[in-house]
């Protein structure tokens, strides 16, 4: 696509709304030890500061700091603590 300059201001404008409507935030600083792992999705980090990994061989996440998988209700309550996070 060609714009002239008229054109190119008002479509980079019309992206930079499109930025501040969808929003981020970003949620802590990573730490260099969680690194993907083979075998596994991730790492996640989460904002109570856990981080989990996924096993889709096993279908639950597994986290590195307790060497156990999470169980399924604990796995939701991580991924509901960001939907709140981002609600905010």
């Amino acid at each position: 696509m060609t714009f002239n300059r008229f054109g190119h201001t008002i479509h980079v404008l019309t992206l930079r709304l499109r930025r501040l409507q969808m929003g981020y935030r970003k949620l802590s600083e990573r730490e260099a030890k969680w690194q993907p792992r083979k075998g596994l999705e991730g790492p996640f980090f989460y904002p109570n500061g856990r981080v989990a990994y996924y096993d889709p061989k096993e279908g639950r996440y597994y986290d590195p700091t307790t060497d156990f998988y999470l169980s399924h209700d604990e796995a939701a309550e991580l991924q509901n603590q960001v939907f709140d996070l981002l609600k905010a």
